[in-house]
């Protein structure tokens, strides 16, 4: 017979009765549920506001600890339902991975929240579409749930963190990449088809979250990148995944962005205005979870690694120069804390602005054709400003925010941050559509650079 020792059954008997954040399935039934008629805590897709301006649809596809989606029923019976959406008209279709101590679970504040932040799009699209000579997009959105939290006592649930940022990654490089593959193709095919279609994606991640969408997507968009070189098929903008991915106090080492960071640098190369964002990265000043806490949990794991200097190149007013950096550091260090990386950041406005919407959405992409070195774009209640170490319209964005727009590293839903996420949907989403309308000024060519 097997003898334990006294403080392995301690140990054991204090997980029991720290207890787990079960490893299961919430959202059981796979039907569409309507939210303004029925009990909808248990269903995978949900409409919600039927019929108002503020309408939207949410549904869920959920992992387990080793990536794997929980069952099939439940992501094939969302795909199913959003591409007959898509079917009847144009889409904005919005997904969003939640972070640390977050699951599926009805009553979730990330949902909660999640919510709030769609039925404002749906507002802010049914607002401007008429001035766009268009119908109205259906706003469709994702929520990815996955075991976020594996303890649930207070402060002893703290000591997940590495844990869950192993699992993160796991789900990132499992099933998550098929399952946004499958939500993109939704959007790809309903703009082929003619007339000329405006639907659109984003995508979102929180903290872990970040980093299973930073991990999922971290290649195709290299890829897709290097589409848009001179010698490849084409030259153009520079594309990404979707329209915009948006990573918010994203739990990752600055190691791993490093490749995006290098390639868009690389001999300075210049772009189009009419290059949208694609990856904005916004991280807050007070944010200690991935501050402090991050990198002295990174020391420990990565003690015993070997590391060097690096070159990297910045460019300031168009031409190279190199930095050195100490790779210890951005193996150690969370993207958003990595100052090398950063492009931009964030201020909150001195005068919080007003005027309309569309006003608005003219205002900034004016704004954005005309950047340059240094130059600050005056969002509602935030100010962004350029720091001179990348290429004006760089689809890359590493962003330092302000602790009055996010206090610290779960505060992400106040007022000033969720404006600025509707105006950065409106530029990314309508950018074509203005400009069918005459509403925008055509896009600027970049001069050419040869290497």
């Amino acid at each position: 017979m097997r003898s334990y020792s006294l403080p392995s059954l301690a140990f054991c008997a204090l997980l029991f009765c720290f207890g787990c954040t079960p490893n299961t399935l919430y959202r059981q039934h796979f039907s569409l549920c309507h939210a303004d008629k029925e009990d909808c805590s248990n269903n995978s897709v949900i409409q919600y506001a039927q019929g108002s301006a503020r309408e939207f649809y949410l549904g869920f596809t959920e992992f387990d600890d080793q990536g794997q989606v929980y069952t099939r029923d439940q992501l094939d019976g969302l795909i199913q339902t959003y591409t007959e959406l898509a079917g009847e008209e144009d889409i904005i279709l919005s997904v969003f991975v939640h972070g640390w101590h977050h699951t599926a679970k009805a009553g979730d504040t990330n949902i909660e929240s999640y919510q709030k932040l769609l039925g404002d799009i749906a507002a802010n699209e049914n607002a401007m579409a008429p001035l766009l000579n268009r119908k109205p997009r259906k706003v469709l959105g994702v929520y990815l749930g996955w075991r976020g939290e594996s303890l649930t006592t207070p402060v002893i649930h703290h000591l997940t963190f590495w844990d869950r940022k192993k699992v993160a990654h796991e789900v990132g490089l499992q099933g998550v990449t098929e399952v946004l593959v499958k939500l993109e193709q939704i959007v790809n095919v309903q703009n082929t088809r003619t007339p000329m279609h405006d639907s659109r994606m984003v995508s979102i991640g929180h903290s872990f979250g970040g980093a299973v969408l930073f991990t999922s997507l971290q290649q195709l968009m290299v890829d897709r990148f290097f589409d848009s070189q001179p010698g490849r098929s084409y030259q153009g903008d520079a594309r990404g995944f979707g329209d915009l991915v948006l990573l918010i106090n994203p739990a990752f080492e600055a190691m791993r962005y490093s490749t995006l960071f290098d390639v868009a640098q690389d001999h300075c190369r210049r772009y189009f205005s009419s290059q949208m964002p694609r990856l904005l990265i916004l991280t807050s000043e007070g944010d200690d979870a991935t501050g402090t806490a991050f990198p002295v949990g990174r020391f420990f794991s990565t003690l015993f690694e070997s590391h060097k200097s690096l070159a990297r190149h910045e460019c300031v007013n168009g031409s190279p120069r190199v930095r050195n950096i100490r790779e210890s550091s951005a193996d150690r260090i969370a993207v958003g804390h990595f100052t090398p990386f950063h492009s931009h950041v964030m201020k909150p406005q001195d005068k919080i602005f007003g005027g309309d919407t569309m006003a608005q959405l003219l205002n900034l992409q004016l704004q954005w054709q005309a950047q340059e070195d240094k130059s600050t774009l005056d969002f509602s209640r935030v100010k962004l400003t350029h720091l001179g170490i990348t290429t004006p319209f760089n689809p890359y964005l590493n962003v330092y925010v302000d602790k009055k727009i996010i206090p610290d590293h779960n505060d992400i839903w106040g007022e000033a941050l969720t404006r600025f996420i509707q105006e950065m949907v409106l530029v990314t989403t309508n950018n074509e559509a203005t400009m069918r309308a005459g509403l925008a000024p055509s896009a600027a060519q970049p001069e050419v650079t040869t290497p």
